[in-house]
């Protein structure tokens, strides 16, 4: 993932502004005192009167107080029937303020469940670094995955149930990026076909770039079909769980080696899934438009498609 700042007033103007705001105790006491309720009862759905956060606040000079609550309103809070919300960007400030984890990530590899697509192994292992959780199979010492994955994620979690909230992370991420909805701001996504080098390695990826925010994702084809009906049908047919395990064991969900360029103008694709003693091929257009499916039997020795 890539955050492009392209340096334009306009881009950034709304997050300067929500932030020079805070430079006055008492506005930072109405969001804190607004955020309370929510970490109490867990509801998301807490609104405050004036006299509620007033209170709150402990401020003796009404006319002060209304000063300070009106700075925040419209771009950190909101007020309807007479009550105060948080916008959007005013509860991720506000959570930002009273974020006190305690979460430590370990900081050593931890054991991942799964068979390895690339070698059949089930030496898999997660490490944690920046917030970002790799896998790895220590057998090819080769990377299967990479999902972004928050602090917070660690905490009263063991490494079975990071590495399934790893996999469903990646698995939202993709299916709403294949939407063309950016997953860190859910603006649109802008698509186009294009050379994407990955180390010594170049590959033909749909390449998504948020407009709003720059976010910026180019994942193999075969992840943005892992979940469509003909693919869970197929491993179904041959008593594979889709759903029960995770996209980095697929081959080609987690990489570019099971899928071909069979035409570039207009660009057509075709991506493999193997299973035993049978595998399904489909064959995708320039729009992500799967054209082609058909399923095969095949031997040890019979797997692919010719070019």
């Amino acid at each position: 993932m890539c955050i492009i700042d392209d340096g334009s007033e306009s881009s950034n103007a709304l997050p300067r502004a929500a932030f020079a705001v805070l430079n006055h105790q008492t506005r930072v006491d109405i969001l804190l005192t607004l955020v309370a309720p929510w970490d109490e009862s867990g509801i998301n759905d807490y609104a405050l009167s004036f006299s509620e956060l007033r209170e709150g606040v402990d401020s003796r000079h009404s006319g002060r107080f209304n000063y300070h609550l009106q700075r925040l309103t419209d771009d950190l809070l909101v007020q309807i029937d007479g009550c105060y919300e948080f916008t959007d960007l005013g509860w991720r400030i506000a959570r930002a303020l009273t974020d006190t984890t305690d979460a430590s990530p370990p900081d050593e590899s931890f054991t991942v469940d799964g068979t390895c697509y690339q070698c059949g192994g089930q030496s898999l292992s997660g490490r944690y670094s920046h917030e970002w959780v790799w896998i790895r199979c220590s057998a090819c010492d080769d990377y299967v995955a990479d999902i972004p994955f928050p602090a917070d994620g660690f905490t009263d979690q063991d490494s079975s149930a990071v590495a399934a909230a790893c996999d469903r992370i990646r698995r939202r991420y993709t299916r709403l990026v294949g939407e063309r909805v950016c997953p860190e701001c859910f603006g649109g996504l802008d698509r186009e076909v294009s050379e994407v080098a990955l180390g010594e390695c170049t590959w033909i990826r749909f390449v998504f770039e948020c407009a709003v925010c720059g976010y910026q994702t180019n994942p193999p084809l075969g992840r943005h079909l892992f979940d469509r009906s003909e693919v869970v049908a197929f491993y179904d047919r041959h008593g594979i769980d889709t759903e029960a395990e995770p996209y980095w064991t697929f081959g080609p969900a987690a990489s570019d080696d099971y899928t071909t360029v069979i035409s570039e103008s207009p660009w057509r694709f075709r991506t493999v899934w193997p299973a035993p003693n049978a595998e399904l091929m489909m064959v995708v257009d320039e729009e992500m438009t799967v054209t082609e499916v058909v399923e095969r039997e095949t031997t040890e020795h019979d797997v692919g498609y010719p070019d």
